[in-house]
């Protein structure tokens, strides 16, 4: 899981820190590993899973997040570098631009099944998003996963 931590909008990154948690509380049930990749001053990644830290860890990391000042660039890289280690991946965006849609490209090219979640004004008008974007508007998340 990837999650986007360079939004301005603290209310913004909140969802998608609720949303995080939300997922790897679903997810922690599996006999897998879980990879939480998110950048603060530096490139975090963190594997919860058998024979690594419990779920709970990943909560906590969570719960004391803040934005973090690097570019989508930086946390992208890692995301590339990890790549070959990921069966699939959910990515979680606060913004789209052609930096992000490059990211979703080179995982799609590499085989990796993929699932984006944007939390964003971003108009699908303006964007022609792919079929695995979810585009969530900030401040109706609940209302709009709810199936």
């Amino acid at each position: 899981m990837i999650l986007e931590t360079m939004t301005e909008d603290s209310a913004v990154l909140e969802e998608a820190v609720s949303l995080a948690s939300s997922l790897i509380l679903k997810m922690g049930d599996t006999d897998g590993l879980i990879d939480l990749i998110y950048m603060t001053d530096s490139p975090q990644l963190l594997t919860t899973g058998r024979g690594y830290a419990q779920t709970n860890q990943q909560l906590e990391a969570l719960a004391t997040l803040s934005k973090s000042t690097r570019t989508f660039g930086d946390l992208a890289n890692v995301v590339k570098c990890q790549s070959k280690r990921m069966s699939g991946c959910y990515l979680i965006f606060t913004e789209w631009d052609d930096t992000h849609q490059q990211l979703l490209f080179e995982l799609k090219n590499a085989g990796i099944p993929t699932m984006v979640f944007l939390i964003s004004q971003v108009s699908s008008a303006l964007w022609h998003l792919p079929e695995t974007v979810i585009n969530l508007t900030p401040g109706s998340l609940a209302e709009e996963l709810v199936v």
